[in-house]
């Protein structure tokens, strides 16, 4: 006889069906052990054989920190611009990921209150003011003639450099996101505990170069010819530091990859809500516009150059043609701060609304909108905003790029000043026109701009950083 041997003591229903479902998994749950300063932190993940895999959501991000260093504070109220949409890239990012951020900011009311939203919001926040005096735009535009872009000098500041230590000290992101060029110079050359992300926005190497071409011979040329080799010079600089590098769109990402061969830029597209487009009747009863004419709309920053040309465009070319045709037509500029010498000789068909505080009631005051853009990277926010409005757009092949939109289906197409002066026509005389429009140009940004799809798109990238 063998020896004796004593049996298993029986296990408990409860227990037996636990120990079942850990057979069923592909693999082990994996006990990953984390040294945070003095303490150590315990976390459990479990990951699925298939989880690297694109297209997968990692739910074992969800407690991954995610640090941005930004121009400006993000903020819903902002109203319009990148403001606006950056905002509702960081909402996202908040619903899977830690988020905290480090930003410049102006000083200005819109800052300020951004600045308390988000001090309440995020899991790390910090501002860094900054000012523009004139002594430092006369160094940066000195400095510009030696290949050194202007706009990164405006957004050199020490300080920053210190905020981005604390915060990397206190929060220990897992990934930190320099997002738009300028904030590329904080990229950090030695090894460091994170990935290194820069989120482009737009590709002032393909956007000043655009300019350069657009640009009469003058000065101006000249200028934005230096600029165009100094934001590549930059461009290959500080970019190759970072782990990944994403754009907007493929026609930047080809830009860089021309530039630089060696990034391997990931297109991301951007989040942007698509509100149901309403169908104002041809002549808007809410339009401002004393002549009782239809209005049509233009929106922008006009801290961006290629905005500060497109209205340049639009004043000397379009509006006083359009004018002898349609003389009750008016056009209607929203954006913070035009040049002054633009307004001022701006024909009598143009006015100028200034800020806005409802894109809704700006965009419903609009029977038609334009987007006469000549140069430019990335996706154009003001495009992508009238498609999610719904509203008939006339735009160039450049302010539609990155969108995947076609001609005489979502938009009309017109890259010359006589092009959009029979676009618009067209429009105004064909309501059936401008009705399929506006529905087909909805039914795009809810598919192209889709802020769960993009969330995904940020999870795989980061998952392969």
């Amino acid at each position: 006889m063998g020896p004796h041997v004593e049996p298993l003591p029986s296990a408990t229903p409860a227990i037996r069906c636990l120990l079942g479902v850990f057979c069923l998994l592909p693999i082990p749950t994996l006990l990953l052990w984390r040294r945070r300063s003095d303490r150590v932190r315990l976390s459990v993940c479990a990951i699925w054989f298939d989880a690297r895999q694109p297209g997968v959501d990692m739910t074992s991000h969800a407690t991954a920190r995610v640090l941005l260093v930004a121009p400006f504070p993000y903020s819903e109220s902002a109203g319009q611009g990148g403001a606006t949409v950056c905002a509702r890239s960081l909402a996202l990012l908040r619903q899977a990921f830690d988020v905290g951020m480090v930003c410049f900011s102006m000083g200005s009311t819109e800052d300020r209150r951004a600045e308390n939203e988000l001090r309440g919001e995020l899991a790390h926040f910090e501002s860094v003011p900054m000012s523009i005096t004139k002594p430092k735009v006369a160094r940066a535009k000195l400095l510009s003639l030696l290949l050194q872009p202007e706009h990164t000098h405006y957004f050199n500041v020490p300080a920053m450099h210190e905020a981005l230590n604390r915060a990397i000290d206190r929060f220990r992101p897992d990934f930190v996101i320099y997002q738009f060029p300028q904030m590329a110079q904080y990229l950090p050359r030695n090894e460091v505990s994170y990935k290194k992300i820069v989120d482009v926005q737009d590709a002032y190497s393909v956007s000043w170069f655009r300019r350069a071409c657009t640009s009469g011979p003058s000065l101006t040329k000249i200028y934005a010819y230096l600029q165009w080799l100094g934001w590549i010079q930059y461009e290959r600089q500080h970019y190759s530091s970072a782990d990944q590098v994403w754009t907007l769109s493929a026609q930047d990402k080809f830009g860089l990859s021309a530039y630089s061969p060696s990034l391997n830029p990931i297109v991301m597209g951007l989040p942007l809500d698509t509100p149901a487009p309403s169908l104002p009747p041809l002549i808007s009863q809410q339009a401002p516009n004393p002549d009782n004419g239809p209005c049509v709309g233009f929106i922008c920053s006009f801290g961006h150059p290629p905005n500060v040309e497109a209205l340049m465009f639009l004043n000397q070319q379009i509006a006083p043609r359009i004018q002898h045709t349609h003389p009750s037509l008016r056009f209607l500029i929203a954006g913070r701060n035009p040049p002054q010498a633009l307004v001022s000789s701006a024909p009598s068909n143009v006015s100028f609304l200034g800020f806005v505080d409802s894109l809704p009631d700006f965009y419903a005051s609009c029977d038609l909108v334009v987007a006469p853009l000549l140069s430019g990277g990335g996706i154009k926010i003001k495009v992508a905003e009238a498609l999610a409005y719904g509203k008939a757009l006339v735009a160039t092949s450049i302010g539609v790029e990155g969108l995947d939109i076609e001609h005489g289906r979502h938009f009309l197409l017109a890259n010359s000043a006589e092009d959009f002066v029979a676009q618009i026509q067209k429009l105004l005389s064909d309501p059936a026109l401008r009705q399929h429009l506006q529905a087909q140009a909805n039914l795009a940004a809810q598919d192209r701009l889709n802020g769960q799809t993009w969330l995904n798109r940020v999870k795989d990238a980061l998952l392969t950083a």
